[in-house]
């Protein structure tokens, strides 16, 4: 087959084909089985390479066995600078209208410059071409897989400075959708057109917001235009796979304060346990932790914002309930971790310190059993 590639015609029947990366974004698309069946249209062109970013897009890959070169920086800082070994990058989202797809690519497209950039949402099926060196390839794409050919938006502008302050404008933001920087929760949408005013380091506005106070105090010095902002409803909505990582044990415990972004690099240190702070994050790392094999101390105290649906855990995991776990995961972090991210000690005391912590300052809001030998 020849396919129309910018200017050049290549025959895709060769063996090596085109040289494709398919970046997915969020774990949707795997979840609903869309991801292998993607990457499997794209080898019929070439050599495929599959990017993933984000702690649950990650998880994602584990649950149905994709392999995929995991990164850390943005998708748009790693693209610029391996375009060089692409001949078409891809953007692949399963998301609740095109809109949020498209908006995605948009962001990329105007800090990557003239990329060979291609997006498709498996959604609504819609594919976009986001550069002319491929506008020939995506359509005979679009034909070939059955996706609809649209035209890229123009946003307009979204990230001005005004006396002394810097705004941004949220893209495709959907009424209810929690709205998160950096990975932190901020709070909810009230409406779908969003506002965030930062001035000096320090966001000090969210219109149309139901703001979550505890989420921007966590956040600390945030330069929004470097920020990753982006709003959901869920963080995955169905996961009917789940896969398994072996990792070698130590008695090693890990600390995870409000935050799960770096749960799979603590995860294979090979810890035989791990102390999570808070309800969202006890609810993601434990869930994600159970993959490796390790069960969790969560430190919850009610305040849940249900962002993961059915979340399980290792079964030997213990939740304790406390009277608020901001309070007593400072003093965790304190006086069993000595303010380091990981602690040598085995399971059991780890369980045992944590709840004659809990005890000590009044913590518990029932009481817990100290020796329980799971």
């Amino acid at each position: 087959m020849l396919v129309g590639f910018g200017e050049i015609m290549i025959d895709c029947s060769i063996d090596d084909g085109l040289r494709i990366c398919v970046y997915f974004h969020m774990p949707d698309v795997f979840d609903v089985g869309m991801g292998e069946e993607v990457v499997g249209g794209l080898e019929e062109y070439g050599c495929v390479d599959v990017v993933v970013s984000g702690t649950l897009t990650k998880t994602a890959v584990i649950d149905c066995g994709v392999d995929a070169i995991q990164i850390d920086e943005k998708w748009s800082s790693w693209a610029l600078e391996n375009q060089g070994r692409y001949d078409v990058l891809f953007s692949v989202t399963h998301a609740s209208s095109p809109d949020k797809s498209l908006a995605e690519c948009w962001y990329i497209s105007g800090k990557t410059g003239d990329i060979p950039l291609v997006s498709i949402e498996t959604n609504n099926g819609v594919l976009a071409c986001w550069s002319d060196k491929v506008r020939k390839f995506g359509l005979t794409l679009a034909q070939d897989l059955g996706l609809e050919l649209v035209d890229t938006p123009d946003y307009g502008r979204v990230l001005w400075e005004e006396d002394g302050k810097t705004y941004k404008r949220v893209l495709a933001v959907e009424k209810g959708e929690f709205v998160l920087i950096n990975g932190i929760i901020v709070g909810q949408a009230t409406s779908n057109d969003i506002l965030i005013v930062e001035e000096n380091n320090e966001i000090i506005e969210l219109r149309n917001v139901d703001v979550k106070q505890h989420g921007l105090e966590k956040l600390g010095p945030t330069k929004i235009e470097e920020a990753k902002i982006v709003s959901t409803d869920s963080f995955r909505r169905t996961v009917e796979r789940r896969g398994s990582i072996e990792v070698e044990k130590k008695n090693q415990i890990g600390l995870l304060d409000h935050s799960a972004y770096n749960v799979h690099e603590i995860a294979s240190k090979g810890l035989c346990g791990c102390i999570t702070i808070g309800d969202d994050t006890t609810a993601v790392a434990g869930d994600i932790l159970h993959r490796y094999d390790i069960p969790i101390i969560g430190i919850t105290d009610g305040d849940i914002d249900q962002i993961l649906n059915k979340p399980k855990h290792h079964p030997k995991s213990q939740i304790l309930k406390v009277k608020k776990d901001d309070t007593f995961g400072k003093i965790i972090k304190k006086e069993i971790f000595k303010n380091q991210k990981t602690q040598k000690m085995t399971w059991q005391q780890a369980k045992n310190q944590t709840i004659k912590l809990a005890e000590k300052h009044n913590q518990l809001k029932q009481k817990q059993k100290t020796q329980q030998n799971q």
